[in-house]
C-alpha cells in the first residue's frame, strides 16, 4: 500500500542481511518477503544488527520521512550491537524505529499457561522506539498485526516523490531501427563521396 516509498527488507537471525535493497520496486520485496522462511538467518535474533544494517541503507536516503518498521518476537541474544544504540544511531540520522512485539498468549488444551511469545522482550522494544522518536505495537493476534501496520501508515503519511516512470513497453526496438536508419544514411553518403 506504500505507493511512491522506497521501501528495502533487512531478515535477521544470527546475524543480519539485506534481502532487498530500499528501492520503488515494491514487487521485489515482496518476492523477498515470500522467498523468506523462519530460521534462514540462524535462530538467534540479532536485533541490534538488523537495525544497524537498516540505518546505513537509509542514512543517505533524501526522503524527507524516513522510518523502520521493526518485527520481532525475540529477545536480542546475538551480535555485537545492542539495540538501545542503534536507537540512538537512528535518532541522529533522522530515522524513527517503530517496533511490532509478535507473539500470542494461549493456553495449553491441559489448561496449564503456555506463553509462545516467552522470549519476546517488550522492555527493549519499547525502549527502541522511545529512543528513536518511533511508536511500539504489541500484535498477540492477525487482527492486532493488521492494526499495528494500519497505525504505522498513519503515522508515517506524507507526500512522497513520485518513483521514476518506468514505460510500460519495450522501446529498445524504437531505438535499434533508429540506429540503423542513421547507420544506412552515414553508408549511403560516405558511397556518394567516395572517389569512384
Amino acid at each position: 500500500r506504500r505507493q511512491g516509498d522506497r521501501i528495502g527488507l533487512v531478515l535477521f537471525g544470527d546475524e543480519a542481511f539485506s534481502a532487498s535493497p530500499v528501492s520503488f520496486d515494491r514487487s521485489a520485496v515482496v518476492h523477498a518477503l515470500n522467498e523468506s522462511a523462519i530460521g534462514m538467518a540462524g535462530r538467534t535474533t540479532a536485533i541490534g544488527e538488523a537495525l544497524g544494517l537498516a540505518i546505513v541503507k537509509l542514512r543517505e536516503d533524501p526522503a524527507p520521512q524516513r522510518a523502520i518498521v521493526l518485527l520481532s518476537d525475540g529477545t536480542n541474544n546475538a551480535g555485537s550491537v545492542e539495540p538501545e544504540d542503534a536507537a540512538r544511531l537512528a535518532r541522529e540520522n533522522g530515522i524513527r524505529i517503530h517496533t511490532i512485539g509478535l507473539g500470542s498468549i494461549r493456553q495449553a488444551d491441559d489448561g496449564s499457561p503456555l506463553d509462545p511469545s516467552a522470549d519476546l522482550d517488550e522492555a527493549t522494544l519499547k525502549a527502541v522506539s522511545e529512543i528513536s522518536g518511533g511508536t511500539f505495537f504489541r500484535a498477540r493476534t492477525l487482527e492486532e498485526l493488521r492494526a499495528a501496520y494500519d497505525a504505522i501508515d498513519g503515522l508515517e503519511a506524507g507526500d512522497a516523490a513520485s518513483p521514476p516512470f518506468v514505460p510500460e513497453r519495450d522501446l529498445t526496438a524504437f531505438a535499434a531501427l533508429g540506429f540503423l536508419a542513421l547507420l544506412t544514411l552515414a553508408l549511403a553518403r560516405f558511397r556518394r563521396s567516395a572517389p569512384a
